[in-house]
């Protein structure tokens, strides 16, 4: 079951990361739940259109939410599609994909979100992808999605 795997366009932020986060919770509970405990507000931006052997079976959702405050875009992409297949079959433990985009070097906003994210009772665990110990192929693969990992 191979997905097109085009997810997030890339941005006008000269710096990002992107976290793995496991949850217990769907995208819509998921999404509520970072809204009603740390004030961001995601909402569908686009949609990508997912094709699985050859065939179009429906579009596939990106959560966006720009924080003004931190100057920040967060881009949320969850890991499994329809059918309960994993865009990246290789971190099927990974529930949501958190891509942050700053304007300047953040690595203490990254460091406090990613304390912040920890502390949330739906989430199990969260990482950040660009640190993990890959293969080359992975690697190739999570840069496809998000274009500095």
């Amino acid at each position: 079951m191979n997905a097109k795997k085009r997810i997030v366009s890339k941005v006008a932020h000269s710096h990002m990361c992107v976290l793995g986060i496991t949850s217990e919770f769907d995208e819509f509970r998921f999404c509520n739940l970072l809204h009603t405990e740390l004030g961001l507000d995601f909402a569908v931006s686009e949609q990508i259109p997912i094709d699985i052997h050859g065939k179009a079976v429906g579009e596939y959702p990106i959560y966006t939410c720009y924080d003004n405050r931190e100057m920040v875009l967060y881009e949320l992409v969850s890991n499994t599609l329809i059918n309960e297949v994993k865009l990246v079959g290789f971190l099927d433990s990974i529930t949501f994909f958190l891509r942050c985009s700053f304007d300047t070097y953040a690595e203490d906003t990254s460091e406090q979100l990613i304390a912040r994210l920890k502390k949330l009772p739906a989430v199990l665990f969260v990482q950040r992808i660009e640190q993990g110990n890959y293969s080359t192929k992975q690697r190739a693969i999570l840069r496809k999605l998000f274009s500095n990992v």
